[in-house]
């Protein structure tokens, strides 16, 4: 039973993992594109 929790435990800490990665990288695609806009 324990083996099984752990895993649950890795699996919602890699989806929080990827989701916070997401919202760096959506933040950094939205400065890249004000950024380019800005030097057009």
């Amino acid at each position: 039973m324990k083996n099984i929790l752990t895993k649950l435990d890795l699996n919602i800490i890699n989806v929080y993992e990827d989701y916070k990665q997401n919202i760096f990288n959506n933040k950094t695609s939205r400065n890249i594109v004000l950024t380019l806009n800005k030097s057009a």
